[in-house]
């Protein structure tokens, strides 16, 4: 009998100390698991202050190139009105040019000067009479 007490005695000791160890193991997992869990939220608060930082980059790069792109716009339109105006101009001077062309082809004809050479500089050809007529005051 005494013999059952002590293996009882041994084996509620042993019983008491398999359930502490139990215990102790299932806290250290607890707290594995909690570590584990805090890494992971220190993780991500790392990978979300990272996105946001390139998000941030993102964003100034993306408000530069539209500033970009929309000067760059400014730009063509304004040389396109230059364009319109220089391509305005040289009509201008082309039709200019043609008319000048067609003035010294007419001056340039034989029966021009004569003409005035006659009525600017009073000009006659040989044996020819010229009369001039006054105005009687």
């Amino acid at each position: 009998m005494e013999r059952d007490i002590l293996t009882e005695s041994i084996l509620s000791d042993k019983t008491t100390e398999e359930q502490r160890l139990r215990r102790e193991k299932r806290k250290e997992e607890i707290e594995k698991k909690r570590e584990n869990e805090r890494k992971a939220a220190e993780a991500a608060a790392r990978r979300s202050k990272a996105l946001k930082k390139y998000a941030a980059v993102a964003l100034v790069f993306l408000v530069l190139m539209i500033a970009l792109f929309g000067k760059l716009v400014v730009q063509i339109k304004e040389l396109n009105a230059a364009k319109a105006e220089a391509l305005d101009k040289l009509g201008e001077l082309q039709q200019q040019i043609e008319e000048l062309e067609a003035t010294l082809e007419t001056v340039s004809s034989p029966e021009y000067i004569e003409s005035q050479a006659r009525s600017q500089l009073h000009m006659i050809y040989p044996n020819e009479v010229l009369y001039v007529v006054e105005d009687g005051e």
